[in-house]
């Protein structure tokens, strides 16, 4: 689709107009997206002649993004993150970095589970999500994290230090940024009711506070879920 075509890559071209996809517009369109260079983007929707709805929809699908969810427990984070999940292509990982030590924990780690269709992978890793990044990172459309705060308190009890936890988590924003597929990260903000009484409890609000403005600079988008609510705090105006 350059200026200087030898006739070979001419006759090639002449031919594309007359082709008639006996997929979809939108499925060809996707297919072109991740085949093609993004100067030849303009070219590929001329040419399969797409709605602006439809385009729009393959730009985004182009898009590499990192996104962010932060919210209180139970104001709709995971439901939210699912949700936005579906406009990414597939396959789509669900990194879960829960354990269940107790029987509560054990019955919200089921619920979450139901609540996710069978479009996802779920992948359960409390602590070395990085390698696991690593391993299926070029695999995958899309890596639904969820959620930092508990990987935070499992990297704590492992006997991590402030230092090596917020250089891990630079190491995970950077291996975001190098690997093809989309994230969503989930997390939980803490710190806004009263100063806890004990160390470790004021440790763990402190890192965590630290870690969620490393993710939120990097991030694309970043929302805040109130009341089942996103309040988008960075990115488009729309999602």
């Amino acid at each position: 689709m350059g200026e200087n075509l030898d006739p070979s890559e001419g006759k090639k071209e002449e031919n594309l107009q007359d082709f008639k996809p006996r997929s979809s517009p939108l499925k060809v369109g996707v297919f072109c997206f991740f085949t093609a260079k993004k100067a030849e983007i303009t070219e590929i929707l001329k040419f399969l002649s797409l709605s602006p709805r439809r385009s729009q929809r393959l730009k985004f699908l182009m898009a590499k993004k990192i996104i962010f969810i932060t919210g209180a427990v139970k104001s709709g984070k995971s439901q939210f993150a699912l949700e936005m999940g579906k406009k990414f292509p597939a396959p789509r990982a669900f990194l879960a970095t829960a354990q269940a030590f107790d029987r509560e924990m054990a019955e919200r780690i089921r619920r979450h589970k139901e609540s996710r269709s069978l479009e996802w992978e779920t992948i359960e890793e409390p602590v070395q999500i990085i390698g696991l990044v690593k391993e299926i990172g070029e695999k995958v459309g899309l890596i639904l994290i969820d959620c930092l705060t508990l990987w935070i308190s499992n990297l704590l009890m492992a006997g991590w230090t402030a230092e090596k936890i917020l250089t891990e988590t630079d190491n995970l924003l950077q291996l975001c940024r190098q690997t093809n597929s989309s994230f969503i990260l989930v997390s939980n903000e803490v710190g806004w009711g009263i100063v806890p009484e004990n160390e470790v409890a004021r440790f763990f609000r402190d890192v965590t506070g630290i870690v969620h403005q490393k993710i939120a600079q990097e991030a694309d988008e970043v929302y805040l879920m109130v009341c089942g609510l996103p309040q988008r705090l960075k990115g488009p105006d729309r999602y």
